[in-house]
């Protein structure tokens, strides 16, 4: 399991317990975050090197938001080591452009960035903010993130800076095409940074992928929908122990 931009695995913790019962699970904290050391290369290449050389030999590998990049990605890179793939909340290109009209206006990152050299933690729940705008129980549920998040220290700026220019520049449609394990597709209908058409999209360029939306959830629907989560996971993964 591999989580998104400035936050760490200690958001995954309800689902992983779910899984554990099925699977053994890992939870890997990207570097510079949660408990895992920086790295010099933070670039994609660099983070899906620490990520192989942290996992199992092969694993079914779940990315959400700026993990779900990576995990596309080292999917192409190393088939080998990958069983199967799920995006969630993920887009092989994050921004759109002219050829890829479904990502997130590139001014929503520009912004981010902005507010990052005036207060990293207040940019991070800002973030958090916008992932939760407009769901039921929007409180709750930033509560709920505000206080998994707080229980690591925040990533430091050049780290986040770092994975800020991951999703503005990264592009991995061409690795995405490349796929030949299972992958599903895993969308919230309400999500302000991925948008749910993306999906359709997705499936044009991996003709193994399925897709499955949640019709209430937004960018983190393993928080705000974790039934409906886990059954799809359920679905999609083979049953083992």
């Amino acid at each position: 399991m591999v989580h998104g931009w400035g936050m760490h695995t200690g958001l995954w913790r309800d689902l992983a317990v779910r899984l554990a019962e099925r699977y053994h699970v890992t939870c890997l904290d990207l570097p510079g975050h949660g408990h895992s050391p920086m790295i010099p290369d933070y670039s994609i290449d660099g983070l899906c090197r620490a990520l192989l050389n942290a996992a199992p030999e092969q694993a079914h590998w779940i990315g959400w938001s700026m993990g779900a990049t990576l995990v596309i990605d080292l999917a192409a890179r190393c088939p080998e080591r990958v069983r199967s793939i799920v995006v969630m909340a993920g887009n092989p290109r994050f921004t759109r452009n002219d050829d890829w009209p479904t990502g997130l206006d590139p001014a929503i990152l520009e912004g981010m960035s902005l507010n990052l050299t005036q207060d990293c933690q207040a940019a991070l729940l800002r973030f958090l903010a916008l992932q939760t705008a407009g769901l039921p129980g929007a409180k709750g549920l930033f509560k709920t993130l505000r206080q998994r998040l707080l229980e690591c220290a925040p990533a430091d700026l050049d780290v986040l800076r770092g994975g800020l220019e991951i999703l503005e520049t990264a592009d991995v449609r061409h690795a995405m095409r490349q796929i030949s394990c299972p992958a599903l597709v895993l969308l919230g209908a309400k999500d302000t940074l991925v948008p749910v058409r993306s999906g359709e999209a997705m499936l044009a360029l991996c003709s193994a992928a399925q897709l499955r939306v949640i019709d209430e959830a937004g960018h983190m629907p393993f928080v705000s929908h974790p039934k409906e989560t886990l059954a799809c996971l359920l679905r999609f993964l083979p049953c083992e122990v």
